[in-house]
């Protein structure tokens, strides 16, 4: 699970960011926006593989996929 602290102009660039990444997301993910004081946004992602495997059971997703994917969608906030 990762926990990202961003500017409310800056969800959407990222979500629209992690959307658009080589490694897609797996089936089973959550993705949500919290709102926080001093208007702040905390964007929780978190693969759910491992806690519900899909019928038929598909490989969780690799940790340097999810990694990867964070990653190359925060630098679109450079």
């Amino acid at each position: 699970m990762a926990e990202v602290f961003l500017l409310p102009e800056e969800v959407p660039i990222i979500t629209s960011a992690l959307k658009q990444q080589a490694f897609l997301f797996p089936a089973n993910y959550l993705l949500q926006v919290m709102t926080l004081e001093h208007g702040l946004r905390c964007l929780e992602l978190e693969s759910l593989e491992s806690l519900e495997p899909p019928e038929p059971p598909e490989p969780p997703e690799p940790p340097e996929h999810f990694a990867g994917r964070l990653y190359e969608a925060l630098l679109v906030l450079e």
